[in-house]
């Protein structure tokens, strides 16, 4: 698809610089700085390639649809890495989710807002939505064949996997996870790709990115209870 068909994009780019830079000036400078250069990455990812094709919004698909298979995904996430890391139970998981979201101000509104909404909502565009279109061009060129991004094969796992692999790697040097953390941050990369590339749109990915973070804030901050 032509870029034309995301042109609506733009608006993204338009609010979040916007909340970053309020950030930058009356919350978190370091980690609006980081986000800010992420997202000019991003917008310059999205100018120069015309193969995207994984918009925010896939116009043949709702809202609610998107929302019901993020949510499915997030407790299929969570089912897979309790089963996988025995011992694992909901609770101690969010707990170690919690641990990767530190809590960098007072203002417990703009620390959800944050961690728990914008962080996520670039992570998720720039990671699984440009970088996994943007590697499956450049493994296109080194196999000498084309890479469906419609539908799942050997290829496009291996680009998964590829992309997976950076965005856990980009939470070790940002957060110092523990191997096991690092881990569950790899699974739930290949979850997201799962739903970017079912979906043909990164809205998915951001919901349960934005559950997976809004959760761990608010674990962070005690809000939970005894809820889990």
């Amino acid at each position: 698809m032509l870029k034309s068909y995301n042109n609506k994009n733009y608006n993204y780019f338009k609010l979040l610089v916007i909340a970053l830079i309020f950030l930058l000036l009356n919350f978190d400078p370091k980690l609006s700085r980081v986000y800010l250069l992420i997202l000019v990455a991003d917008y310059f990812w999205y100018q120069n390639d015309n193969h995207i094709s994984f918009p925010y919004k896939n116009p043949n698909r709702n809202f609610l649809t998107d929302a019901v298979e993020a949510i499915v995904a997030f407790g299929l996430f969570l089912g897979a890495t309790a089963f996988l890391f025995t011992g694992f139970s909901t609770q101690s998981l969010v707990s170690l989710l919690s641990s990767t979201v530190p809590i960098l101000a007072d203002s417990q509104f703009l620390t959800l807002l944050s961690w728990g909404v914008i962080v996520p909502m670039i992570e998720s565009n720039f990671f699984f939505g440009r970088l996994l279109e943007g590697f499956s061009t450049f493994a296109e060129k080194a196999l000498g064949r084309k890479i469906d991004l419609e539908q799942f094969s050997m290829p496009l796992f291996v680009v998964m996997l590829f992309v997976s692999s950076i965005f856990t790697l980009y939470h070790l040097t940002a957060k110092s996870l523990s191997p096991t953390a690092l881990m569950i941050t790899f699974i739930f990369g290949l979850m997201s790709m799962f739903l970017v590339i079912k979906q043909k749109s990164t809205r998915g990915a951001i919901i349960m990115h934005v559950l997976s973070n809004s959760l761990a804030v608010l674990v962070s901050m005690g809000w939970t209870g005894g809820f889990l």
